[in-house]
């Protein structure tokens, strides 16, 4: 099979995107549950000190802003999680900084019904709130430790949830490069992609603008911000031993583009991502 090669560049003017904000406040909240489960098996004396300085942070980001959200029947969504349950203040605040971040319109009344949101707003809600997931860790800590006590806690939840699950990790290669190509032609978002496919189980791809890195590039922890979610998938590269894998070698957070590189392992055994000179070889 021939190594295709696709280059796209889109650029959006205020791009927006439907979405149901109780979906936020769901993924946030578990998010967040899951660190709680964690941090209460590894720290577990630090655990209120976490919590308060999450607090903290996320009422600082929040100001004065409140609103009404009973519509959104949260009680039922969230009932399974076990840890954030015990903090109702958290839960309250994660609610309310994933409303204010997603700038809805003044007269917007919370409803488990889409709405359209500006994208970047969207991204921010989600993965503004990554990092103050860890940046809160940093805050209680020696910055070192708080870092370590981090990538313990992604170790353990992602050991776990690969024990605890037979199924692949990653769709079909043939999949993610046929996803990425249909989001290049047809993408509302702002970002520059280069897909290059090998075969139907080897892919690369190359971020020269990511709208998830738009979203916290303004951050001012830098590192924390990186750890909080392009990092995650190190433990993930680390652990998975089934048969598609992904690479992340290099990101914007410290290179001047992100590469991601999939592959099948029982196709292409311990395949390697391309090289920087590579780059310089093909059509961009």
């Amino acid at each position: 099979m021939t190594m295709i090669v696709k280059h796209y560049k889109r650029s959006a003017t205020d791009p927006t995107r439907m979405i149901n904000p109780l979906d936020v406040v769901t993924e946030n909240c578990t998010r967040l549950d899951t660190v709680l489960r964690y941090m209460s098996q590894l720290r577990p004396k630090r655990v209120t000190d976490y919590v308060r300085a999450l607090e903290k942070r996320l009422s600082n980001e929040i100001g004065s802003f409140n609103i009404d959200y009973t519509n959104l029947d949260l009680d039922d969504k969230l009932k399974s999680l076990e840890f954030l349950s015990r903090y109702c203040d958290l839960k309250n605040l994660i609610v309310l900084f994933s409303l204010n971040t997603m700038n809805l319109p003044v007269d917007y009344v919370p409803e488990s019904e889409e709405t359209e949101v500006g994208l970047l707003d969207w991204l921010k809600a989600t993965n503004v709130f990554r990092y103050h997931r860890v940046k809160a860790i940093v805050d209680i800590m020696d910055r070192e430790e708080g870092i370590q006590l981090w990538k313990d806690l992604v170790y353990r939840a992602t050991e776990d949830a690969i024990k605890s699950s037979d199924e692949e990790i990653h769709p079909p290669i043939k999949e993610i490069t046929e996803g990425w190509m249909k989001e290049g032609e047809t993408g509302q978002s702002n970002f520059e992609l280069t897909v290059v496919s090998y075969d139907d189980y080897k892919v690369a791809l190359r971020f020269d603008r990511c709208p998830v890195f738009d979203s916290v590039k303004h951050l001012e922890d830098r590192e924390v911000a990186y750890l909080s979610y392009c990092w995650t998938g190190e433990s993930e590269a680390e652990l998975n031993k089934k048969s598609r894998r992904k690479n992340t070698p290099q990101t914007l957070y410290q290179a001047d583009y992100c590469l991601e590189f999939y592959w099948d392992n029982d196709v292409h055994p311990d395949a390697q991502p391309p090289a920087h000179d590579f780059w310089q070889t093909i059509e961009m």
